[in-house]
């Protein structure tokens, strides 16, 4: 009877150590895992810094082009301004030419 104990603990033992085994090997296998999935974040986490980077260098340029935009239509609105006052003082001028002409034409007729 004692020798069937110590047979059927010897056989216990054995299971235990093999499933101690198996579960070693899971183990084993869920670190590789995990260490593949920590890579991978990482990886992760830096193409989102880096696209975050470049997200603000991106806006921060996009200001200031608005801010170069925005500073070249005000010139423009200026110089069209400009322009326009100068048209009225050319058609001006115009016109007084043309007074001119006339008061010579008629000085000479007579």
């Amino acid at each position: 009877m004692v020798a069937k104990k110590l047979k059927k603990s010897k056989i216990d033992m054995n299971g235990l150590l093999e499933k101690r085994s198996i579960f070693k090997e899971a183990l084993k296998d869920i670190q590789q895992e995990l260490d593949h999935l920590r890579g991978e974040k990482r990886s992760f986490e830096l193409q989102l810094q880096s696209t975050k980077s470049n997200l603000s260098q991106t806006q921060t340029q996009e200001m200031s082009l608005r801010d170069k935009l925005n500073a070249l239509a005000n010139k423009e609105t200026q110089l069209s301004s400009k322009k326009d006052k100068l048209e009225e003082k050319l058609s001006e001028m115009k016109e007084k030419i043309e007074k001119v002409k006339k008061i010579e034409s008629e000085l000479e007729e007579v």
